[in-house]
């Protein structure tokens, strides 16, 4: 599979079946051989002493939807047995569930077989049954037996192969290299096994074929332990048996499910230089040639305000092996920006040791666009449950200036309209009284407005909260609630949406005003009606807490209180929503919401922002 790590397999959870890559196979050995090899012939396969370990870790990963990593020992396809690492990572689907894992198998094997001697007194026997090729070799390469399967495959022209050159076999200018491999094992008595290539007549056609063949050499101990010759054991690596035309077909399926798969999958090394990308990721860079984008850096599609996001996914997936619907703005070829999910896995190589990244990257931009549909429905509700505290937080002002303007034609009457300087401040207090109507109308316009540009900005969250707090500050002042806002400093700057903050905020504050209406309306005794929000740095990051002396919410409530549609308040009060929204708009902002409250003495949220750099 041309661009894809040999090593990856993908596993459907609800069909049981598992796509192999050719290699996989090999190590999974002969119970995998089928059309169609599955999860259970794969643990089937493992030796009993792993089985039912390596099960339980598997299983106990699958009931979390976690990523998993498992060592078990099994017999390969050559009998052999082998120590293989797998790691598996859970797939999400269009809906947020897990179907499929995908993951990666390494042979993490010590070379056991080095060292493994045969003896001279075996070898008649071991020539005899053998079924693939096998020859003895003296000190100087000349062939001293070999097998019918041996005869078979290089006697060629030759009535008898016995006496015969070996290395005149195989092809002549690997020779050298091929003769001190064997000398090293007359010398050490050590085992080696290496690849090597051989031209052919086929059998039908009689044309030379170049085959690739795995050799393994073994020293023959002769009875008084000396070394006079070599067992040579040739596989050849791409027989085409039905065995291999199935895995090429397999092969082929799963290069299609990828090809299939609604989502850009991409490879890259540990810098971030891109490996492979899936056709559908093709569309990301603007083109259908996979050599114009291989060799390129990945940060070439991220959008440079997010550079610093790429690489701490980077770093995560680094350090802990994986990271799963991270929020991004990525940019195509023309420029054009969009919201992405991504989602990396760590991969290793065969000694354990990172290597590249897979990443899969979802274009959300859709879903954000509904999400902000609903995030402007949720500020029209939120104008209609404030329009009577709105309505007296215009009318004062107008009613200051038909005051003010009455109270000016009065001493201008009486002074003979010889009063200028008396006027001039007058007529300021009228445009003060002005200028604060169309602020508020200002906020309302933009509060209520349809916001379809999702794209995040910097934005100072100071200014945010004085929006906010315009329009409701009249309607605490109804109340005799006292509503404060200490800022630590006049600019905080965070990368988020003005008004989806100021949502945030407005929520908080009129939850801590039906806190205190709650409590008032229970206590025995009198309370100060507060809110306080205050904004601050702390270890490094924005915060703003919002603390009321309310009523409280209970120990059970708070692990619920941000679900949707949970509501502590009475029925036709609350929808449950609030909360909710307000937790999906911080973690947008890649932040974090947390809520201490203890009963009848108040409760306090805490936000917490990374800082903007600009």
């Amino acid at each position: 599979m041309k661009n894809i790590p040999k090593t990856l397999w993908e596993w459907d959870l609800e069909s049981g079946e598992m796509l192999l890559t050719d290699q996989v196979r090999m190590l999974f050995g002969q119970s995998l051989t089928s059309a169609k090899p599955s999860y259970n012939a794969w643990i089937q396969s493992i030796l009993p002493g792993d089985k039912v370990r390596t099960e339980q870790i598997i299983q106990t990963a699958l009931a979390k939807k976690e990523s998993f990593i498992v060592e078990c020992h099994i017999f390969d396809s050559r009998g052999s047995i082998r120590k293989l690492m797998t790691q598996g990572f859970p797939v999400k689907n269009g809906d947020g569930l897990v179907k499929r894992y995908m993951g990666i198998t390494i042979d993490v094997s010590k070379s056991n077989v080095d060292g493994q001697l045969i003896k001279a007194a075996n070898l008649n026997c071991l020539l005899f049954f053998y079924k693939q090729p096998l020859c003895t070799i003296d000190q100087d390469g000349r062939i001293l037996a070999s097998n019918k399967d041996f005869e078979d495959h290089y006697s060629g022209e030759f009535s008898s192969l016995k006496g015969r050159d070996f290395h005149k076999l195989f092809r002549p200018e690997l020779a050298d290299g091929r003769k001190a491999k064997f000398e090293n094992v007359f010398n050490t008595g050590k085992t080696i096994h290496f690849k090597d290539r051989c031209l052919e007549k086929e059998k039908i056609d009689k044309k030379r074929k170049e085959n690739i063949y795995q050799i393994s050499a073994y020293p023959v101990i002769e009875d008084d332990e000396t070394i006079k010759s070599l067992a040579v054991f040739i596989t050849n690596t791409n027989e085409n048996n039905e065995a291999e035309q199935a895995r090429i077909q397999l092969d082929k399926q799963y290069q299609t499910l990828i090809a299939a798969s609604p989502d850009s999958i991409i490879t890259t090394n540990l810098e971030g230089i891109i490996s492979s990308v899936s056709d559908i990721g093709l569309e990301i860079f603007g083109t259908n040639n996979k050599a114009e984008v291989i060799g390129q850096p990945f940060s070439r599609i991220v959008y440079s305000e997010n550079y610093r996001i790429i690489d701490e996914i980077f770093d995560v997936t680094l350090r802990e092996g994986l990271i799963q619907n991270r929020e991004i703005l990525l940019k195509k070829k023309n420029n054009t920006v969009y919201s992405a999910e991504i989602s990396a896995a760590l991969i290793q190589d065969n000694n354990g040791e990172p290597s590249s990244y897979m990443i899969i990257i979802r274009d959300i931009s859709q879903r954000k666009i509904i999400e902000s549909e609903l995030f402007h429905a949720k500020r029209l509700i939120s104008l209609g449950e404030m329009a009577s505290g709105i309505a007296h937080e215009i009318y004062q002002p107008i009613n200051n200036i038909g005051l003010v303007v009455d109270k000016m034609l009065m001493r201008a009457s009486a002074n003979g309209w010889n009063c200028t300087s008396e006027i001039k401040v007058t007529s300021d207090k009228i445009f003060e009284n002005i200028i604060r109507v169309q602020t508020i109308i200002d906020n309302i316009r933009s509060f209520s407005s349809t916001d379809n540009n999702y794209i995040s900005s910097v934005v100072n969250i100071n200014k945010s909260i004085r929006n906010a707090l315009l329009m409701v500050s009249e309607q605490c002042k109804h109340r005799s609630i006292v509503l404060d806002f200490k800022p630590e400093q006049e600019r905080f700057l965070v990368i988020g949406n003005i008004y989806k903050f100021e949502q945030v905020i407005l929520n908080l504050i009129r939850n801590s005003i039906d806190a205190l209406e709650e409590r008032k309306q229970v206590s025995q005794s009198p309370f100060d009606m507060k809110i306080l929000i205050r904004s601050f740095y702390d270890n490094g990051y924005v915060t703003i807490s919002v603390e009321d002396t309310g009523v409280g919410i209970s120990e059970h409530n708070i692990e619920y209180i941000m679900h949707p549609f949970y509501t502590t308040k009475e029925s036709g009060k609350g929808t449950g929503l609030g909360l909710s929204i307000s937790y999906g708009i911080i973690k947008e902002m890649n932040g974090d919401i947390r809520i201490k409250s203890t009963s009848m003495k108040g409760t306090t949220v805490v936000i917490t922002l990374p800082k903007s750099e600009k």
